[in-house]
Parts: structure tokens; sequence; C-alpha cells
């Protein structure tokens, strides 16, 4: 049996795995820290449990990356689709992140004034197909 070495129990890392499984490797996944989930972790801190880092993803939508792998593995995809991905605190300013690029846009104008703040989120690869599509979920 072929082994294989993963290094990060990310959402990179245990889904490159699962896929290196499935292909009949061994694998070994190395992680630092004692829980899975890279970038989108937890903390806790009196008693509670507090997100961390990345903790929403995109491309779950049919026909879309993630759902494609996650098909690929028999992985249930009943994620919830959000329609605020995320709210972000920047001092005394507050931008929530919605599905609807149009919302988004102007979350970002009143925390943020500027005439290219559409064109900057359509032409950032990765944001315009998320914003246009609207394909947010939750850890």
């Amino acid at each position: 049996m072929k082994k294989i070495a993963v290094v990060g129990a990310g959402i990179g890392g245990v889904l490159s795995a699962a896929f290196f499984r499935k292909k009949g490797y061994h694998v070994d996944v190395f992680e630092k820290s004692n829980n899975l989930g890279g970038c989108s972790g937890s903390f806790v801190k009196n008693r509670r449990i507090y997100n961390a880092g990345a903790t929403t993803f995109a491309g779950i939508k049919e026909g879309y990356l993630i759902h494609k792998m996650l098909d690929q593995l028999n992985i249930t995809n009943d994620f919830e689709i959000l329609q605020e991905a995320m709210i972000i605190h920047i001092g005394d300013k507050r931008i929530v992140r919605h599905m609807d690029l149009e919302r988004t846009i102007e979350e970002i104008n009143k925390a943020y004034p500027s005439k290219k703040t559409r064109t900057f989120l359509e032409r950032s690869k990765g944001y315009n197909g998320v914003f246009l599509e609207g394909q947010y979920t939750s850890f």
C-alpha cells in the first residue's frame, strides 16, 4: 500500500487525506494543534467557545468545487446557507458581509465610502463568484 503524509488538518488537509484514502493510500495526517480545523478553529475563554479564523467557506452550491468534492466523498451536503456570512468589527465600524453583493457594497460604503468598492469586489478572484452566487455556510 502506498503511503501519504498530509501536513495540516484544516479543510484542505482533511479533504486531501480523504481523497487519498479513497484512492487506497495509507494516510497519516500531522497537525500541530490538538484539534482539527486549521484556520477555522476555536478557543475557550471563561468556559465559552469562540470561533477563530476562517469559519465560513464558499463553493457549496451544486456544481461548485466544494459541493463536487463532498459528493465524490459521499458526504451529505446539508449545510445551512447564510444570508449574512460574517460581521466584521474594525474600531467603531461594523460591516456585515451579506450573501447579496449589493447589500455588501452598501455595508462597506457606510463604513468606508468609496466609488471603487464594486470594482474591487467584482475583480477580486474568489469574491466575484462568492458574492454574485451567494453560497456561504458556517462550520
